[in-house]
């Protein structure tokens, strides 16, 4: 895998898939892997990018599994953004308060 060779080892995580919906997850980690990244991040599964997958793999895909793939989506996007705001909370920087007046007069 990709991911081995890099080092990062298993890049999917583990999630409760349904029985009967393996191919989905398999599916989507697979349009994950290769989308499009942004100034800020992934982006969003397109439908060009869902019917390149297609096209490319040739699997027989229906609208439904389509539909389910891009809620999918949504629910990954949802969590990236969720990760960025923790991110972005973390990299704040503590409040300065304003230094003691030392009492002395000049």
């Amino acid at each position: 895998m990709r991911a081995e060779r890099f080092g990062r080892g298993d890049t999917i995580p583990d999630a409760e898939v349904p029985e009967g919906a393996e191919h989905l997850a398999e599916w989507f980690w697979s349009l994950s892997s290769s989308r499009q990244q942004g100034m800020a991040g992934p982006l969003p599964l397109g439908f060009a990018e869902i019917q390149a997958w297609i096209a490319l793999t040739g699997e027989v895909v229906s609208r439904e599994e389509i539909a389910i793939l891009r809620q999918m989506d949504a629910g990954f996007m949802t969590g990236v953004e969720e990760w960025r705001a923790w991110r972005d909370a973390l990299r704040k920087p503590a409040p300065k308060t304003p230094p003691k007046a030392s009492g002395r007069k000049k």
